[in-house]
């Protein structure tokens, strides 16, 4: 995946010194393994995966049975060319996770990237098409793209209309930021499948991100004027592109069309909430935020939002109240501690935010946002000194 080096080459001289860092002996732990995910992921994004093996070579020496690394580095190795370390990892890994799908289809890969030939089927019973399906979303989902989308294209030159794979792919051609190739993908799906809600979801975001906003909005409301039984999740493409083109109040109406045939519509509840906030009208947003409550009593989403209201709204304390009786996972995807920390800095709590960062460090010696916090606190206080020495003894302590 070539697109996202462009977009990634600002960022490269800091992934490099955080490549650097994460490489030096006083990291060698496993505490360090997510953050080095995370920077070898950057660094593939770039186009730059032969500086992301060493990374993950760091996080099998710290966890030598990480399923995660095994596969990465495979697909890596792979990306980069490597295919002699590819092979040797693939060796590897296979010794500790035998029979594992993602391999198997790595494998096949690696053997047509070498020209090698295919090994006989007979030893082994071959994929079938769920089970190759199931190997590429792995890969996916652990932000393997290249591996990930190489099994999908392989997928589509035997079944061009494979629905779960063209939608898959495209996935992938949005995380890359390729609207273009997600654009073709979408279109060509449509001709099979022309009432697909995924693919005409994805449709809508790649003109988003290609600029044809109305373009996007005209396809989706003709569609819905045609077949207005059409699945849900269309028109919540269109309120996402109609807010994405300025015309909130024609979002709004959608949204609230939604609520009125069906009044306990989370995502409707969400969207709507997220008007309000657009617009600024954060008493709207709080009466949204309490009708959705009366619907869903004590939905950590609508607690959260509220929250969010508040902290829009200049009223950090009314925020804590929320925050402070919601625990770590109950918002999939949004990291409660830092927003909890953020509170108590805009309450004056400073002293209380300063235990929380500090908790957070101890379960995370690396944790970004917890040393950036601490550092925030003690420029506050007028120590940059302190801040900078802070950050440094946490990213590099003495043994």
């Amino acid at each position: 995946m070539t697109a996202t080096s462009v977009s990634l080459e600002p960022a490269m001289p800091h992934l490099e010194a955080l490549r650097t860092f994460l490489l030096a002996p006083g990291t060698a732990g496993t505490e360090a393994n997510e953050l080095r995910f995370a920077i070898a992921a950057g660094l593939r994004a770039a186009g730059a995966p032969e500086q992301a093996l060493a990374l993950y070579d760091a996080m099998l020496q710290a966890d030598p049975g990480s399923a995660r690394a095994l596969r990465q580095r495979v697909t890596c190795a792979i990306s980069a060319n490597r295919l002699d370390l590819a092979q040797d990892g693939l060796d590897a890994a296979r010794a500790q996770l035998p029979g594992d799908p993602a391999l198997r289809q790595a494998e096949a890969t690696l053997r047509r990237r070498s020209g090698a030939p295919r090994v006989p089927a007979a030893p082994k019973t071959p994929l079938t098409k769920p089970e190759r399906l199931a190997a590429a979303r792995k890969l996916l989902a652990e932000g393997a793209l290249d591996g990930a989308a190489a099994g999908l294209d392989a997928l589509l030159e035997e079944d061009p209309d494979f629905l779960p794979a063209l939608v898959s792919r495209a996935r992938i051609a949005q995380i890359a930021k390729m609207p273009e190739k997600m654009l073709e993908l979408c279109l060509r799906g449509l001709k099979a499948h022309p009432q697909n809600a995924n693919l005409l979801a994805q449709r809508a975001a790649a003109r988003r991100q290609l600029g044809q906003v109305n373009q996007a909005v005209s396809e989706l409301q003709a569609l819905l004027q045609e077949a207005p039984e059409i699945d849900p999740a269309v028109k919540f493409a269109l309120a996402d592109t109609l807010l994405a083109a300025g015309r909130t109040g024609e979002a709004a109406g959608i949204f609230d069309a939604i609520l009125a045939a069906e009044p306990d519509q989370p995502r409707a509840h969400l969207g709507r909430i997220g008007v309000a906030l657009s617009a600024g009208d954060v008493d709207e947003a709080l009466g949204l935020c309490d009708a959705a409550l009366a619907c869903h009593p004590g939905d950590p989403r609508f607690l959260f939002r509220k929250a969010q209201t508040h902290l829009q709204a200049a009223r950090p304390a009314e925020a804590l109240v929320l925050l402070e009786a919601l625990q770590e996972d109950d918002v999939p995807g949004v990291q409660l501690r830092p927003k909890t920390a953020a509170a108590l800095i805009a309450a004056g709590r400073t002293e209380e935010a300063e235990r929380l960062f500090r908790s957070m460090l101890a379960a995370s010696p690396l944790d970004p946002d917890a040393l950036t916090g601490l550092a925030t606190i003690a420029e506050q206080r007028g120590d940059l000194e302190g801040a900078i020495a802070g950050m440094e003894a946490a990213l590099w302590p003495q043994p």
